[in-house]
């Protein structure tokens, strides 16, 4: 599934879980840049489905040294603490992962 696809699909869904559901599933399939992922992020309304979805993403993409750049989508400071925290406990999962191949988007 190509990004303007999955983009696509996410923004027809009538809720935030579907658009997780759906944004998790694309993400199964395919590595993702930061960039990518903050313009999926960005279809969420609810904060804590958005942090969900961009925790799940995490260890799908290429350039996990970027992914700083999501905390500006949180209003909430708790919720930056937790994609933080999140990051810090799963990079070694992400460079395992960085070793493996697999399409980008």
């Amino acid at each position: 599934m190509e990004l303007l696809e999955l983009s696509n699909e996410m923004s027809r869904a009538e809720t935030d879980r579907q658009r997780e559901s759906i944004g998790i599933a694309g993400l199964n399939r395919s590595l993702f840049t930061t960039a990518y992922v903050v313009q999926l992020a960005k279809l969420f309304q609810n904060e804590n489905v958005r942090l969900a979805f961009v925790n799940a993403a995490y260890t799908r993409v290429v350039d996990p040294e970027n992914y700083f750049q999501l905390t500006s989508l949180f209003t909430h400071p708790e919720n930056v603490k937790l994609l933080e925290s999140h990051m810090e406990q799963n990079v070694n999962r992400v460079q395992q992962r960085q070793s493996e191949s697999g399409r980008l988007f």
